[in-house]
């Protein structure tokens, strides 16, 4: 046998080399794991080997709380160094996953529990997880070796947290000399919640190997790039990249190549922000902006694909174009292009705008652009292409590069990318229609100044216009925000369209079974916990299969109910459940923003009319001076209830909240 691919190991600084670090949650018989602390829980001078792999210990001798920790056996005479699995104690004697050396030797020195201080420090294992506990933060002299996960979905995890494991918080890792990388190239691993500080010295960041994935990382002031995603199956998303690049002609935050793609990540204060040196990266919804150089940058053969990207503020090129073969595989759609100082998109060695090779504007599809030294350079102006006159984001200097709702700005990029539908164009059997907004931000559909039936002001108008309402001094806005967020609430109760998904409304505490939901609450949707979804149930099925859910042993999470304005998880949380994830992710049907302020928020434009019908029909049961305001008050009821339906029926055909 040999070390289990679920061992999940302990980083903490403070932490040391001969502690063992490591713990089998998949062992069935496993005791406590006493490798979340920084000493180890017992050190041994005096193991002897017995038969079938076993060893015992006078000093320490062996309980079943050790099972499923990792004994790192240090030294001893006819000893084989290492780390040995406890799978089993019986009595005093601990059996182990293989055997320690030769049998009847004495003398053995070793460490159970107590935190490794770098992954360097971990043995070659072929799978699983290792923590990194935030703490004070790490600093390297040397590279950090990084193990390659072996077989199919055996990836090893290198995931750093604050204070609880899946907490999503960072632990940084500052550079003490010239790395290139500082974390070095493997493969088939997972990378999350690290901050990689270079230090502004000559470092690269991170080199991912095949089939890796890195997530919520964020590499930054390392002088040749950040990251380097260049081997076939490498994604990442939601990652940040900062001050990178500045030491090196093409330093980057992030390079991804062919068969890599980057989604959600944001890179400011590079030299390049985002580049492709080596075939055709992909970015999806990435913002790039206010880097020394350009925001995207093609250096390398062939072509990068960009979708729903922002570049803004670059101080050379929004995308700058600088291989002779950049057009080969190129796509651009649905990008916007804002403040860039030269151009929007350029091309640096081959002049594509030429009649020669007019036929390549179809790979430019539904592009923005506003503000920058010129739209394009060097290549032909594509498809749809909008140009905006005014400001698009909503908070530009403080960093929110959401759609703002002005017209000619944000508003002109609301719904306004492709594909628009799936499937064929040119028929009217065109399939399902859908919207994207041009941009790295997508918003819900909300508030905005832009025009048509979705916009607020003109709902205002259509409810004056159906309650023969006119005058603003009588019937001020005010008060017509009133009837309309009644029609909100209304839809909401029926459709439960209007959802919130967060992870920090709940906190486990061991040994409490309820909690207390947000107040906007309308409905619990679902609701996971470590990864995985758990079933929904309700007291009185606990009562029907005459569950003691009150009363019931600690454990991991199985069910949860709703029941007021709590929720009741069974059974109640253990010490540790809190450990392995704190904070369940909810989604739950919230109440609607005031309609002043959000508009119809998360409602589809074309289901924004139906709150006027019940804010026309409330105005009329709240005036019933005459038989028309009867009458106004039942058809408008009537139209409501009828569109709640359809729209209820095409939410759950759509599986909208799940």
């Amino acid at each position: 046998m040999a070390i289990s691919i679920r061992t999940v190991w302990e980083v903490r600084v403070g932490g040391a080399t001969t502690n063992s670090g490591g713990y089998n949650p998949a062992n069935v018989s496993a005791g406590t794991d006493y490798s979340r602390q920084l000493a180890a829980q017992f050190s041994y001078t005096d193991l002897v080997i017995g038969a079938a792999n076993s060893v015992t210990s006078a000093a320490f001798p062996f309980t079943s709380a050790v099972i499923g920790n990792l004994l790192h056996i240090n030294a001893g005479t006819n000893f084989t160094p290492g780390w040995y699995e406890v799978t089993n104690v019986v009595g005093v004697t601990a059996t182990l996953d293989r055997s320690p050396g030769t049998l009847a030797a004495t003398g053995g020195t070793a460490k159970l529990g107590g935190a490794l201080s770098t992954p360097n420090d971990t043995p070659a294992i072929a799978g699983g997880i290792v923590y990194l506990q935030a703490g004070a933060g790490y600093t390297t002299g040397v590279a950090w070796v990084l193990n390659d996960g072996v077989g199919d979905g055996n990836f090893v995890a290198y995931i750093g947290y604050g204070t609880t494991r899946g907490d999503n918080l960072p632990a940084t890792v500052t550079s003490l000399g010239a790395l290139s990388p500082m974390l070095t190239q493997a493969n088939q691993i997972i990378v999350k919640n690290l901050v990689i500080d270079g230090a502004n010295l000559a470092n690269r960041g991170i080199t991912m190997g095949f089939d890796s994935y890195a997530e919520n990382v964020h590499v930054k002031r390392c002088a040749l790039s950040g990251m380097l995603a260049q081997n076939e199956g490498t994604r990442v998303r939601r990652c940040l990249f900062s001050f990178n690049g500045a030491g090196a002609a093409t330093g980057t935050g992030l390079d991804v190549g062919t068969g890599c793609i980057a989604t959600e990540c944001e890179a400011h204060d590079n030299k390049q922000g985002f580049s492709s040196s080596n075939g055709t990266g992909e970015f999806v919804r990435c913002l790039s902006h206010d880097n020394t150089a350009s925001g995207f940058y093609q250096q390398g053969d062939d072509g990068m694909h960009l979708r729903n990207c922002t570049a803004d503020g670059n101080a050379v090129d929004g995308l700058q174009l600088a291989d002779a073969s950049a057009i080969m595989t190129l796509e651009v759609a649905n990008c916007l292009f804002t403040n860039n100082t030269t151009a929007g998109i350029k091309s640096d060695t081959t002049n594509y705008s030429v009649a020669q090779y007019a036929q390549t504007a179809a790979f430019f599809q539904n592009n923005a652009f506003y503000n920058n030294g010129g739209s394009y350079s060097g290549v032909p102006a594509g498809a749809a292409d909008v140009i905006l006159t005014a400001d698009p984001y909503t908070d530009r200097a403080g960093g929110d590069y959401s759609l703002n709702g002005t017209d000619g700005g944000g508003a002109a990029l609301r719904g306004a990318g492709v594909p628009g539908g799936i499937g064929l164009l040119g028929t009217s059997a065109q399939g399902s229609i859908s919207y994207v907004d041009i941009g790295a931000i997508q918003g819900l559909a909300g508030s905005g100044s832009g025009g048509g039936i979705g916009d607020p002001a003109t709902l205002r108008s259509l409810w004056r216009e159906l309650t023969n309402e006119f005058s603003t001094t009588v019937i001020p806005d005010s008060v017509v925000d009133l009837y309309l967020n009644g029609g909100l609430q209304a839809l909401n109760r029926r459709v439960h369209y209007h959802l919130t998904d967060t992870t920090s409304a709940v906190t486990l505490v061991a040994g409490t079974q309820e909690y207390d939901l947000p107040t906007d609450t309308v409905m619990v949707a679902w609701v996971q916990w470590n990864g995985r979804e758990i079933p929904k149930s309700d007291t009185d099925e606990w009562r029907r299969r005459d569950v003691d859910w009150r009363n019931a042993k600690a454990g991991a999470p199985q069910e949860w109910a709703h029941y007021r304005n709590r929720i009741i998880f069974y059974p109640s949380p253990d010490a540790n459940a809190v450990a392995t994830a704190a904070t369940p992710l909810i989604r739950y049907v919230s109440t609607p923003p005031d309609f002043a302020t959000s508009g119809a928020e998360q409602l589809a434009l074309q289901d924004r009319r139906i709150i006027v019908y019940w804010g026309v029909a409330e105005w009329a049961n709240a005036h019933p001076d005459s038989a028309l305001a009867t009458i106004r008050a039942e058809a408008f009821q009537q139209r409501f209830e009828e569109e709640a339906e359809a729209i209820k029926a095409d939410y759950l055909a759509r599986m909208v909240g799940r």
